[in-house]
């Protein structure tokens, strides 16, 4: 796709750190989860079931980080296969029946709703002042800079990454939500040529996961 953006550059992202989590956690059920049982990822549609895979073993290593022990993969595919569960819409009877079964305290489910990336041309208004205002010895006068109602706007490419994650621990106890993780921001800009550009989808996934890793850990030790 090659559109044109009329985009503020308080939206471009110089380093993947500006992707935050939003996180809420349950103190009291917390404290009673000790092994987890990390469930098989799903994926809307037309996203591919390796970014569930990928996510999901991601966030296995933020589970382990985190304190938790885990249940084993071979023990989690067998009960799901004797009982053809599906991982979509787990209701809270089912997931008490599921943790007796592995015999853990929580089950982690997450879904993946975006996943893709785009290029497209826009039209960047610049700082008033500072390193990102107007520079006259940078303008070729060939139309990459122009004014506009007095503000100075320049043409550039931007990569556009679209990744959005669900994630929740269920307690196997009583059913109800431990706690609920999601990265703040599903869509990230990123002019093509500024320092630090993720390499592609892949490498911004992976940026994010990480991320919100380190933001999970944070939040679960401050409860």
């Amino acid at each position: 796709m090659n559109t044109r953006l009329l985009v503020p550059t308080v939206i471009l992202c110089a380093m993947i750190s500006c992707s935050t989590s939003e996180i809420a956690v349950r103190k009291g059920s917390l404290k009673q989860i000790k092994s987890v049982a990390v469930l098989p990822f799903t994926v809307e549609k037309g996203i591919s079931e390796k970014a569930g895979l990928d996510c999901m073993e991601a966030f296995k290593s933020h589970m382990i980080q985190s304190g938790f022990n885990l249940v084993e993969r071979q023990a989690i595919d067998k009960i799901l296969k004797e009982k053809e569960l599906a991982m979509s819409g787990l209701t809270g009877s089912k997931s008490m029946e599921i943790g007796q079964l592995l015999s853990a305290d929580g089950l982690l489910t997450g879904n993946v709703t975006e996943y893709r990336d785009e290029t497209v041309n826009a039209d960047v208004k610049l700082s008033p002042f500072g390193p990102d205002a107007y520079d006259p010895k940078k303008d070729s006068k060939d139309g990459s800079f122009f004014q506009k109602n007095g503000e100075w706007f320049k043409k550039t490419k931007l990569r556009i990454f679209y990744f959005q994650i669900f994630v929740r621990l269920i307690s196997a106890k009583d059913g109800q939500v431990v706690f609920t993780l999601q990265n703040s921001y599903p869509a990230a800009k990123f002019e093509i040529d500024q320092f630090n550009v993720p390499g592609g989808m892949d490498d911004h996934v992976n940026r994010v996961l990480q991320q919100m890793g380190k933001d999970l850990k944070k939040a679960l030790k401050e409860k």
